[in-house]
């Protein structure tokens, strides 16, 4: 966690999840981060998504769009522009499975 200031008007937000690019060193690691930014306590985590690699993925033609936090499993899902909707796993960072698939998507990811 890192601590962030957080303007006045924006300390009423409990949790705010960004979905952002992410400089990869190699095609195996990963390509894109969720910060999620705890505005009343002035804080932000960085969650890498160990999963959306370039080796797996075509970084620039799919990309991570939107995620949020289901409030009763309190675990983070999304949606991966030209791939589908997804689940993480607990640690915010791995996929846990995919909730649907977007039709043109290639069989072969996962």
């Amino acid at each position: 966690m890192h601590k962030i200031e957080v303007p006045a008007e924006l300390q009423s937000v409990d949790e705010l999840i960004v979905p952002t690019s992410y400089k990869a060193m190699s095609n195996d690691d990963p390509a894109f981060a969720l910060f999620v930014f705890y505005l009343q306590a002035g804080l932000v985590e960085v969650l890498p998504q160990k999963w959306f690699t370039a080796a797996q993925y075509r970084v620039g033609q799919q990309w991570i769009t939107r995620a949020a936090r289901d409030p009763e499993s309190h675990r983070i899902f999304g949606e991966c522009f030209g791939v589908g909707t997804f689940l993480l796993e607990e640690d915010g960072c791995r996929l846990s499975e995919w909730v649907s698939r977007t039709p043109q998507s290639p069989p072969s990811q996962s």
